[in-house]
């Protein structure tokens, strides 16, 4: 596989294919990853090497996979990169859910073309990977956000898919090895509570370079909506073991305090509606959920994912719903109550208003018409 590999790169700048996705399962290895709109299969005949590419064909991400051992550490999977391309760069090491990994900014020629872009290699738990996102170099600027959002949405397995990506972990280490400890205010008593003293700052990356993603579509009006479920899909996932902390404090708080199970998702719903009202003066107008938790204070969709993500860690399937007409967010849990359900693949989820202090199931009836809502959700389906 080794020996074709520069010949499929360079033809993989020549064709492309028509497959329209969004997260993607190469089911051989168990890998998944997450496409923006407008982004296709190229290549996908041989398993190890698989090949994606823009509607423009200026930009390629490939991934390939090798045995075990076939080498001994994630530099030797760059190095044969590198050696194979001919390319020139710099490198840095990290750790990918605990294990070896590399990250590189490298220029080569592809064809007669000069290339740029980013390389990393991983040591996973059975396979070694390369991830390799790169773009003819006058074209650099223009992809550079859209080549780190593809290396980010990488997930080697089933347990990593809610973890943060490769290059969130480049920035900030996860788990975060410096914790610092905060309180929440729960019914008038200071809860304590530990964080990774970077999380909400590496969060808040991934926020901003979504963003700058998500404003390149927004004069495709065809695209936008996948565009934009994307966005706060890419938010999720890096979002959601950030908030595993808070989850179990939350919950332990509220056990003690006489919640049953069934009452958690109102009770929540309570708590995140006594936030003050604030938004986020950054192109993105999202802070990090966890930063809003910890402040009291955040605009709609930010309190959305919040109480999405600790309703997951409590076992609660819950959905975000955006309207670019009503220009809000609101969430919706599939649990049993009266009140004004949003139905979404063969489930009524209850709708649940954040920034006003009314019961589940209750909404403004200026805002109530379910076909100007766009459901996103974030146990989704999987592409093979």
């Amino acid at each position: 596989m080794q020996k074709k590999w520069f010949l499929r790169l360079i033809l993989s700048l020549l064709i492309l294919g028509n497959t329209w996705a969004e997260r993607v399962l190469v089911s051989a290895f168990g890998y998944t990853i997450d496409l923006p709109p407008g982004w296709a299969v190229l290549d996908a005949t041989d398993p190890n090497l698989v090949s994606f590419t823009d509607s423009s064909r200026k930009a390629v991400f490939q991934i390939a996979v090798f045995p075990k051992d076939t080498f001994t550490s994630a530099k030797e999977i760059l190095q044969f990169a590198k050696e194979k391309f001919k390319a020139q760069g710099d490198a840095a090491p990290f750790l990918f859910n605990g294990r070896d990994a590399i990250l590189s900014d490298y220029t080569f020629l592809a064809g007669k073309h000069k290339a740029r872009g980013y390389f990393v290699g991983l040591q996973g738990e059975s396979l070694n990977y390369l991830l390799m996102a790169f773009v003819s170099e006058p074209a650099y600027g223009e992809y550079h956000d859209f080549l780190l959002s593809l290396l980010d949405s990488f997930s080697p397995e089933e347990q990593s898919r809610k973890a943060p990506g490769p290059i969130s972990q480049f920035y900030r280490e996860f788990p975060d090895p410096q914790p610092i400890k905060k309180e929440i205010r729960l019914s008038n008593t200071s809860v304590p509570l530990e964080i990774g003293s970077g999380e909400i700052e590496a969060n808040s990356v991934v926020i901003e370079r979504e963003a700058r993603i998500l404003s390149k579509y927004t004069r495709n009006p065809s695209v936008f909506p996948e565009a934009w479920k994307r966005y706060y899909q890419v938010i999720y996932r890096d979002t959601y073991l950030r908030l595993k902390p808070l989850a179990e404090t939350l919950l332990t708080h509220f056990k003690k305090t006489g919640i049953t199970r069934e009452q958690l998702p109102s009770t929540l719903l309570s708590w995140i509606q006594g936030f003050s009202y604030t938004r986020k003066s950054t192109l993105s107008d999202l802070a990090s959920p966890l930063e809003i938790a910890v402040d009291a204070t955040g605009d709609c969709d930010a309190r959305a994912l919040l109480f999405i993500a600790i309703l997951g860690h409590w076992g609660f399937d819950a959905i975000l719903l955006v309207s670019h007409t009503y220009q809000h967010a609101m969430a919706a849990v599939d649990i049993p109550g009266q009140g004004a359900k949003f139905f979404y693949e063969s489930k009524g989820y209850l709708v649940a208003e954040l920034t006003d202090k009314v019961a589940l199931g209750l909404i403004n009836k200026k805002m109530a018409d379910p076909s100007l809502w766009i459901a996103v959700p974030f146990h989704g389906r999987i592409e093979p």
